[in-house]
């Protein structure tokens, strides 16, 4: 049984050009940081190639970084790719599965 989340930070770092790119079903990776600065428990989300996209939610990422940390895999696929408009930035939905 999966489920969604929405991506933090998908604005810094040039992020939005590689999510402008994505297509529904894209497979994605969890990269986890646990010397990140910022947050002891980071999972960053990327392409399988590597381009950062954004973050697991702090709300959210505790216990998927836990899960990882033990030997735990993930799934991740593109949901949806919201917003990009006029003057609007992109916002990115995933699917999650522990596999």
């Amino acid at each position: 049984m999966g489920f969604y989340l929405k991506v933090a930070g998908v604005t810094f770092d040039n992020r939005q050009k590689a999510i402008a790119r994505l297509i529904i079903g894209q497979k994605l990776i969890f990269v986890r940081e646990p010397n990140n600065p910022y947050d002891r428990y980071a999972v960053a989300v990327r392409t399988e190639v590597g381009e950062p996209l954004g973050y697991v939610p702090s709300a959210s990422n505790g216990s998927i970084a836990y899960r990882m940390d033990k030997g735990g895999y993930y799934k991740v696929t593109v949901s949806t790719v919201t917003g990009g408009g006029i003057g609007q930035s992109y916002g990115l939905n995933i699917y999650i599965e522990e596999i």
